[in-house]
């Protein structure tokens, strides 16, 4: 045995191998027998796009479930009659081991209550009901990882390999987690960056991709193409969550106000603004670090969600050239990333906080008319002082003020003071219902005489300041713009 693999409960460890002998004997009597056992349905299979994505496809596959194999169901039962095929099932209530494994977990309290707590009320000692079901997907579960991974002859070194993620989510109160976002539509010129000492980019290997992929292989999204197209995420690290066994929830841990919801959506406004490309992300997956819920053939262990936050015409953007990211832009966003959330921790970080969400919205709506109520939000978050008094003047001349702290800016600080004022007038069309005016608005002529859509300007002029502001954070607050900016500076009659 390799002593660097050593069980925390040899009782437990010893009790689990002697069962596991006798259940993995049963599926190898079982498996030379020829008797039915389901195959993995809707199993993903990968291959890679010409530029460079991976493409998901599903079907059956060849892969036993051993999970589902230790009872007789009906499906089997029918084969079974229609084959004249007869044999033994296995009959966990017969099994020596199995019962002495239920009164040691059931005597163990810090390992009892990880298993499914509700026992069977006309059996005080719990070893009925969900109590009892739950140690069998124990055994089960593990029967798949193993014989998945080193076959049927069973050896108690390679057995702890499989043993020990098991036990840790049985003995631990809190369980260690990584987060992971896949991004999607993009490329990178490296396979993995840190962006902080807790936050990086990598590479998915392939396992990994093929286990994101079950677990919304029903998804629409996965079907058309959408969710697949990434080969990196955003990992976060070192978080944990409480361990309450069979009855953890990946997805009450990634509430709308989660502040690692927040983390995500920043790097994501970060990269938004510095690449100016469609992306986002389709699923937060749970990553378990050091332990495991259950198995699936030879797939690692990932939970997750799926939610929607990319562009809604991201699809019809798959059948164009995949943006790249080289390393030195990655570092780019990775240091705007990291400024931004230290602006986030300030005492009104809230702010900032709520300015990113408004240009993530910028990014996602559909309906420009939304679009611009969030982006002048978000301005307002950012440069009002809380003087309603003249506040389209006051914010057209910060966004004009920091326009000038910005090296190499396309506009020049007298036509972003213009530009925001055209904004706030769209904005006010569209806050009064004046479908006329809206119209007008919608666009905006440049000095060069290029037209451009409204919203695209707020939402350019927007992360600019968010720019601006995490390079020179004392610009967070508004007085020291009109004092060390506009103050300093005769105004040209541009600005009155």
């Amino acid at each position: 045995m390799n002593n660097t693999l050593q069980p925390k409960d040899e009782q437990l460890f010893a009790l689990t191998c002697e069962i596991m002998q006798d259940a993995i004997a049963y599926m190898e009597r079982r498996t030379a027998a020829g008797r039915y056992i389901p195959k993995h349905d809707d199993w993903p299979s990968l291959s890679w796009t010409d530029d460079g994505m991976p493409d998901f496809s599903f079907g059956e596959s060849n892969l036993p479930d051993y999970t589902d194999s230790f009872g007789l169901g009906l499906f089997e039962a029918f084969a079974e009659t229609k084959e004249g095929i007869k044999g033994e099932t296995y009959k966990w209530d017969e099994k020596p081991a199995f019962q002495a494994l239920l009164d040691y977990v059931e005597s163990e309290p810090q390992i009892h209550k990880h298993f499914f707590p509700i026992s069977d009320a006309g059996n005080g000692r719990g070893k009925l009901g969900f109590f009892k079901s739950s140690v069998e997907v124990f055994i089960s579960s593990l029967t798949e990882g193993y014989v998945h991974r080193f076959g049927f002859t069973f050896d108690r070194g390679k057995f702890l390999q499989v043993y020990l993620p098991r036990e840790n989510a049985l003995v631990e109160d809190q369980l260690a987690i990584e987060i992971w976002v896949p991004i999607l539509h993009l490329a990178f010129g490296a396979d993995e960056i840190e962006l902080t000492p807790d936050v990086s980019v990598s590479r998915m290997p392939e396992d990994f991709q093929l286990a994101r992929a079950r677990l919304f292989r029903g998804s629409e999204e996965i079907q058309h193409g959408i969710v697949q197209a990434a080969t990196h995420a955003l990992i976060l690290k070192d978080y944990t969550l409480p361990n309450l066994g069979y009855l953890t929830k990946f997805g009450s841990f990634l509430n709308p106000s989660s502040p690692i919801l927040e983390i995500i959506n920043t790097f994501f406004a970060a990269l938004r603004m510095l690449m100016e490309a469609k992306t986002g992300y389709g699923q937060i997956l749970v990553v378990p670090i050091g332990w495991a819920g259950s198995y699936v053939a030879s797939l690692p262990d990932v939970e997750g969600v799926a939610l929607r936050r990319y562009p809604a015409d991201l699809g019809g953007e798959l059948d164009r050239a995949i943006p790249a990211l080289s390393l030195e832009q990655l570092s780019a966003v990775g240091g705007l990333f990291s400024k931004i959330l230290k602006l986030q921790e300030r005492s009104a970080g809230h702010r900032m906080q709520l300015a990113i969400r408004r240009l993530n919205n910028c990014f996602l709506r559909e309906d420009g008319e939304d679009a611009i109520l969030d982006a002048t939000i978000a301005m307002e978050l950012l440069l009002s002082d809380g003087d309603t008094q003249e506040i389209t003047h006051k914010l057209a001349l910060r966004m004009a003020a920091l326009s000038s702290t910005v090296p190499d800016y396309k506009h020049e600080p007298t036509a972003v003071f213009k530009n925001v004022k055209a904004v706030y007038r769209f904005r006010s069309a569209v806050v009064h219902g004046n479908q006329e005016k809206a119209k007008e608005t919608r666009e905006i002529k440049l000095d060069d005489g290029t037209i451009i859509p409204t919203i695209k300007l707020a939402t350019d002029y927007l992360g600019m300041a968010v720019r601006a502001i995490a390079q020179q954070p004392e610009y967070f607050t508004p007085h020291n713009i009109d004092e060390k900016l506009l103050l300093k500076s005769a105004l040209p009659p541009e600005f009155e």
